[in-house]
């Protein structure tokens, strides 16, 4: 942290660090930053994603053993979860960074562009959701539904790695932005 290991242990730079994010926190709540910094966001939106990936591996699981009706449940709850998720990210991270980058114009043009690719891939899969809710999985439509499972699945789950990998990562250097601005 900014060449500190020299004077202070482990435990004490730790205690800086949580501090620095408080003040900052604290601080950027205000006409710049209207929604504030909040240090258990990115670990929020990650047990989301961990939910999701288990919640839908899960519907899979369903479908391919023919437990129809299990699966619509856990497709609802899919559904319920990733509703709240999305809300989320479009309500705090997002704004936050759309207001924290808005002087560095290629990092304000990534998150945008993270941001209407979501939105892009939200209103696919409830889509998907919402066909299948309505007019249940069956013998007849398994093998369509498990092939666009798994495509939605492997889409789902390369954007969770570059959302985790790259837009993550730049809302904690937020932080090192706001402390030097």
């Amino acid at each position: 942290m900014f060449g500190l290991k020299k004077f202070f242990s482990a435990k004490e730079q730790q205690n800086l660090e949580h501090d620095r994010k408080a003040e900052v926190a604290a601080t950027s709540q205000n006409e710049k930053f209207p929604i504030g910094y909040d240090e258990h966001l990115i670990g929020r939106l990650k047990d989301d994603h961990g939910e999701l990936v288990r919640l839908f591996t899960s519907v899979i699981r369903h479908a391919e053993n023919k437990r129809f009706s299990k699966a619509i449940t856990e497709l609802s709850s899919f559904r319920t979860l990733l509703t709240n998720h999305l809300i989320t990210e479009n309500t705090k991270l997002y704004i936050y960074l759309n207001y924290a980058y808005k002087k560095d114009s290629s990092t304000a043009e990534m998150v945008g562009h993270f941001r209407k690719e979501m939105s892009q891939i939200g209103k696919s899969v409830m889509s998907f959701i919402q066909d299948y809710v309505r007019s249940g999985i069956t013998v007849d439509n398994q093998q369509a539904f498990l092939r666009q499972a798994r495509e939605i699945a492997g889409i789902l789950v390369n954007r969770i790695e570059t959302e985790e990998q790259r837009l993550y990562e730049i809302y904690d250097f937020s932080l090192a932005m706001d402390a030097h601005a």
